[in-house]
């Protein structure tokens, strides 16, 4: 029995209680997952969490090491495409909503809970074994993004208004999408705030999320490529480059696999460049990949714009000048903490101290913080030290280190000789040249046309470097006050030794009398006599300015000047005449600017090396034949000699002349005998620039223009006016027909090379009758920026349509009193409609009109017109014209538009009308079309138009982006702006206006400045003060309103909004 009992346990135990167990688990494991299906899936969804995060890292670790181009095992691929697979299979596992009846569905999600619970588990442990070796490869793509930066400032950076310009016109460049601003550059003098301003763009542009990444570099003097590519590989991957020899390559490559899906924008900013960067050193290529931006900030433009050409592209310079009085004296303020009313004296010092600190940002913050809390005595010494000259180590050093860089010497020395002029003066380029060749700065060139072109070279370079200014006056640059002192600090070391003095020189003496002294400037006014023993043997140029006939010199004033080669003397009334010189061997240069002299000129015949003569405004009446002994003499300058007399033999004999001035402008013209002419006629044929007045056409025959590089011709009448930027001037005045004198004498060849032309021609019927243009020759006016036609009185039409593609420079356009002119272009032959010309003055900024009785279009009326420079119109008694815009739903045929409707113009800022007695409108009252085609409209003004009807349309919102300033004269006109909200629609309109002047006269009627219609009101916007009128006649009629938005409360900005219903509104928002 015992045995039986013993197998019984032995099958229970091995057989039966395994088998139980079994299934009794089997049983238990399924019945839980009918039980436990809320545990199996939250189980689940926890280690999915946990998968999430590892997958998270994993993704995370492979985009860095595609960024960096590194290895990524080959597992992870496949890994992260399980986890997808997996999170899909979560996502439809559920235990919501399955009640406990549901056993089945019950049963379902628990099982399905726990095996995705498991697989989840092995993904887990499956990442653990994988190793990362972070070898480096060369593929990589960048996913992450840059952090916008909350803050954003005013423009500008410091708040200052002339800032506001340049820094929106940057920011609009930044905007824009075309390849055309790829490469923008903010230029301008050292210590300015060109990194200021370009900080503030940046934050501004990462505050809008403009780019998705924003890789800023400083660049520097002495810059380290390889770091600077480690700090763009930072900032676009998050990791530095370890191979030096192909970091450019990989920078590539990181580019590259950024923008590969063609909708990454980058910003690249290289502040601080100081020479050319190979933009294939910061892994970019040419030309610039689409969607990369290159902002540069820079002291020099040039370099910009060699670094632009690179990427195959021009730069967008964006030039940032010094601060307006206001603002520097206000920034001063800040540093010193001495406002006006805090103590007055020291605020006047201050303004002194600024002003001799040219308004230069850095330079004031230098010397303000080292003044404030400071005695008074320490501020009237800085003073003092500044209009001496004397710098601050630290202001001084913004100036040395741009000119330590510039590596020309013709550059430097130019720059230099720029010293020798007044403060603040107009520093004429023509002097530069003159004085430049007579001193020898110049290298290997031979005559003086190639030394005018070396002089401007160097001066536009050191105009791109910001050591010299572009001045207001045409041919003119100038010095930033810093900058000059900086340059006369420089030249008075020893080992130039210039005397340079234009303040106070009434105590100037033997003190300051250097033997070793090179180059002398003064200006005289107030000194009675020159110091004696006046000796400088190594003295190379003297330069007088403003001596009046007080002044008296040593007899033997030139006695010592045996090197010297350069007179110049300016507004002296009685100035020392070279009339017997031991050094006329060495003197090159002679110069007598409007100086009052003996009118007998012989004794310069003596001076037989002179090789530049310059008498202009001289005042003689007679030139000595005696000027003919000086055979090697290349210039003679006689400007402004009105009624000149010239002695026969005096042009024949200059047989080395290579320029002759003889403009006269506004007095009597230079008195031509028919020698006179004859040795002028054979002397043209050598002559490289000629300026002359031929008061007779006939005067020309037998001239030769052909070596003719640089003229200013007048035919028939005077040059009026003051100087211009134009090298080549043609001015033709004939009041009979002598067309085929023009032909005969060439005057094509003049034609071609001009810049500038004036016709008044009272039988010109056509351009054909001034030169035969050929429809397929376009040499004709292609240097032509400036063209003025007055008094044509036969002339019907301008041009044909194939001429207008002659003018490809073409920047103003003048035409007045023709009194038969119906249009600007005429299609004389179906050109239009037969080839579909289109009309293109591609680089036109101004065009006027003015007096032009019967002109009833500019163009054609199905033409298509493109005026994409267009800047200023000024139109003046065009009486046929009643509409500037047309209005299309109006087919009447008393409509004449000055524009048709498919004129082009997109840059519009200026725009003067007077004295239009039939214009009715500008642009039609309810059309939106044409408004859009003037977006960038700044200042408008208007006089003398009786019947206009309205000023502007009805919806005139978008024009207050940019208006500032509206004039209106004598038009009867009872509302400004009449705004007619049904034009609005539902949609709500916010705009920030820029409207800071208003100027309203000689209405005899009350002028609203804003009327509502549609709304509960119909009145003047009350933010502008209209009860300041100003009672000017006799009978107390309001005559004139002024509003200027600067000295009162204005909108910042206006919300017009159509609402449901009877609703509408008129808001004014005060942010001042």
């Amino acid at each position: 029995m015992w045995f039986f009992d013993e197998m019984e346990q032995i099958v229970c135990d091995y057989v039966v209680a395994p088998v139980v167990k079994f299934i009794t688990r089997h049983i238990t494991k399924h019945l839980g997952y009918v039980i436990c299906t809320k545990k199996h899936v939250t189980s689940m969804r926890e280690k999915l969490s946990l998968l999430v995060d590892t997958n998270t890292d994993v993704t995370e670790h492979k985009n860095r090491n595609e960024i960096n181009n590194k290895e990524i095992p080959a597992r992870v691929d496949a890994w992260l495409g399980e986890v997808e697979k997996v999170k899909d299979e979560v996502e439809s596992i559920s235990d919501d909503a399955i009640g406990c009846l549901h056993m089945k569905n019950r049963y379902l999600a628990g099982r399905n809970a726990s095996k995705a619970t498991v697989r989840i588990q092995e993904l887990i442990t499956e990442n653990s074994k994988i190793t990362w070796t972070d070898a480096p490869l060369a593929t990589g793509r960048a996913t992450s993004s840059t952090t916008s930066t909350p803050l954003s400032l005013p423009p500008g950076g410091d708040d200052f208004k002339s800032r506001d310009v340049p820094f929106n016109d940057a920011f609009k460049l930044l905007q824009q999408d075309d390849n055309t601003s790829q490469v923008i550059a903010l230029c301008g003098m050292g210590g300015v705030g060109k990194t200021t301003m370009m900080e503030q763009l940046k934050k501004v542009v990462e505050n809008k999320k403009m780019f998705d990444f924003v890789v800023k570099v400083t660049v520097g003097q002495n810059p380290n490529m390889l770091s600077i590519q480690d700090d763009i590989a930072i900032q676009i991957g998050g990791e530095g480059i370890r191979e030096a020899t192909v970091k450019a390559d990989t920078l590539r490559t990181k580019f590259e696999k950024t923008l590969e899906d063609g909708k990454k924008k980058i910003l690249v900013i290289l502040d601080d460049v100081w020479e050319k960067v190979d933009i294939k050193d910061i892994g970019l290529t040419s030309p610039l990949p689409k969607g990369v931006k290159l902002l540069l900030t820079s002291r020099y433009s040039n370099i910009c714009t060699q670094i632009a050409a690179d990427a195959f592209t021009l730069p967008q310079v964006v030039q940032v000048n010094v601060l307006s009085d206001e603002e520097a004296q206000k920034f001063f303020s800040e540093y010193t903490g001495v406002s006006k009313e805090h103590d007055q004296y020291r605020f006047q010092i201050g303004c002194d101290i600024v002003k001799k600190c040219g308004n230069l940002p850095l330079a004031i913050k230098i010397i303000g913080r080292t003044l404030k809390s400071q005695e008074k005595y320490v501020w009237r010494d800085t003073l003092v030290r500044l209009k001496n000259h004397d710098l601050d180590d630290n202001v001084q050093e913004i100036i040395s280190i741009s000119y330590e860089y510039v590596r020309n010497d013709e550059d430097k020395a130019i720059f230099l000789h720029c010293g020798l002029f007044p403060e603040d003066s107009d520093i004429e380029i023509e002097d530069l040249v003159r004085h430049g060749w007579g001193l020898k700065l110049f290298k290997n060139i031979s005559t003086l046309g190639e030394a005018r072109d070396r002089t401007y070279t160097c001066v536009r370079n050191l105009v791109n470097a910001n050591l010299l200014m572009d001045s207001e006056q045409p041919g003119c640059v100038k010095l930033h006050d810093l900058v000059l002192a900086f340059v006369l600090a420089t030249v008075s070391k020893c080992d130039f030794a210039w005397i340079v003095n234009h303040g106070d020189v009434s105590t100037w003496g033997r003190d300051q009398m250097n033997e070793s002294c090179k180059r002398i400037s003064l200006t005289c006014m107030g000194m009675s006599e020159f110091p004696r023993d006046f000796k400088y043997p190594d003295l190379s140029l003297i330069q007088l300015m403003d001596g009046d006939l007080s002044l008296k010199f040593p007899k033997d004033f030139y006695a010592s000047m045996e090197n010297l080669k350069i007179i110049a003397f300016y507004k002296m009334q009685y100035p020392p005449l070279p009339t017997s010189l031991p050094f006329s061997t060495n003197l090159k240069s002679l110069c007598l600017h409007e100086c009052k002299l003996m009118s007998d000129c012989s004794f310069i015949g003596d001076l037989v090396n002179l090789e530049v003569l310059s008498l202009a405004y001289y005042g003689i009446r007679k030139l000595p034949s005696k000027i003919g002994n000086l055979r090697k003499l290349k210039l003679l300058d006689l400007t402004g000699c009105a009624d000149l007399h010239i002695d026969d033999g005096v042009f024949i004999n200059l047989v080395k002349l290579e320029e002759l001035y003889m403009i006269v402008s506004h007095k009597e013209a230079i008195q031509f005998k028919d020698a006179n002419l004859k040795e002028l006629k054979m002397l043209s044929s050598q002559l490289c620039a000629l300026e002359v007045e031929f008061m007779n056409i006939s005067h020309l025959k037998d001239f030769s223009f052909e070596k003719l590089d640089k003229f200013k011709i007048s035919i028939g009448c005077l040059f009026n006016g003051g100087p211009t930027s134009f090298k080549n001037t043609l001015k033709v005045k004939l009041l009979t027909e002598r067309s085929s004198d023009l032909v005969d004498y060439k005057i094509d060849e003049l034609v071609k090379q001009s810049e500038s032309l004036y016709l008044h021609m009272e039988h010109m019927s056509g351009l054909e009758d001034f030169v035969p243009v050929n429809p397929y020759d376009q040499s004709f006016f292609s240097y032509l920026r400036d063209f003025h036609v007055h008094g044509c009185g036969k002339l019907k039409y301008l041009f044909p349509i194939h001429v207008t593609r002659c003018f490809k420079k073409l920047e103003r356009l003048s035409i007045s009193s023709c009194y038969v002119l119906e249009a600007l272009v005429h299609d004389y032959e179906g050109e239009i409609n037969s080839e579909g010309e289109m009309i293109n003055f591609e680089e036109l900024k101004n065009l006027s009109l003015d007096c032009l009785p019967k002109l009833v279009r500019l163009f054609p009326v199905d033409s298509v017109v493109e005026l994409p420079q267009l800047v200023k119109l000024s139109v003046c008694d065009l009486p046929s014209i009643t509409c500037i815009y047309p209005d299309n739903k109006n087919t009447s045929a008393l409509q004449q538009a000055l524009f048709n409707s498919q004129v082009r113009i997109s840059e519009l800022k200026d725009l003067s009308i007077q004295d239009m007695q039939n214009l009715k409108w500008i642009w039609p009252s309810s059309s939106e079309d044409e408004f859009d085609s003037i977006p960038m409209l700044r200042d408008i003004e208007v006089e003398k138009c009786y019947k206009l009807e309205n000023l502007f349309p009805t919806n005139p919102m978008r024009l207050l982006k940019h208006l500032e300033q509206i004039i209106i004269s004598k038009c009867y006109l009872g509302e400004i702006f009449n705004i007619d909200l049904e034009c609005f629609g539902e949609v709500e309109q916010v705009i920030n206006i820029s409207l800071r002047y208003i100027w309203v006269g000689g209405f005899h009627t009350e002028c609203h400045v804003w009327s509502i219609k549609g709304g509960e009101r119909n009145s003047s916007f009350h933010d502008f003060d209209t009860e300041r009128w100003d009672r000017e006649d006799e009978y107390g009629t309001p005559y004139m309103i002024r509003v200027q938005t600067s000295d009162q409360p204005s909108p910042n900005s206006i919300r017009l909004r159509r609402g449901r219903g009877e609703y509408e509104t008129l808001e004014g928002k005060d942010e001042n």
